[in-house]
């Protein structure tokens, strides 16, 4: 009986995990969104793994920054301040529709 419960609660575990992370990064963009509207300045979302360095591509990342882009250089810099920082997750992939 042991062996068949635990597939289904780690499976329990992993779907709340991904369930968080989605709403984390949704939480992300809506903050991002809402502050480029009030600062009218870009704000950009880009992967990290610091929580103070951009990285140039997802796909080993699984934690996030958004930031003020002040120089419009559409990269992290100096300058930028960061207004959000998630740390990985580890859930290395979010598929879907979903409406921001």
């Amino acid at each position: 009986m042991l062996t068949i419960v635990t597939p289904s609660f780690s499976e329990f575990i992993y779907a709340n995990k991904l369930r968080s992370t989605r709403d984390l990064l949704i939480s992300s963009l809506r903050t991002a969104q809402q502050q480029a509207l009030r600062r009218s300045i870009p704000v950009s979302l880009c992967p990290s793994t610091d929580g103070s360095t951009c990285k140039s591509s997802w796909s080993s990342v699984t934690g996030w920054l958004v930031y003020e882009d002040n120089n419009r250089s559409n990269t992290l810099n100096a300058g930028d301040e960061i207004i959000v920082t998630q740390e990985e997750t580890g859930i290395r992939s979010i598929t879907g529709v979903a409406t921001v």
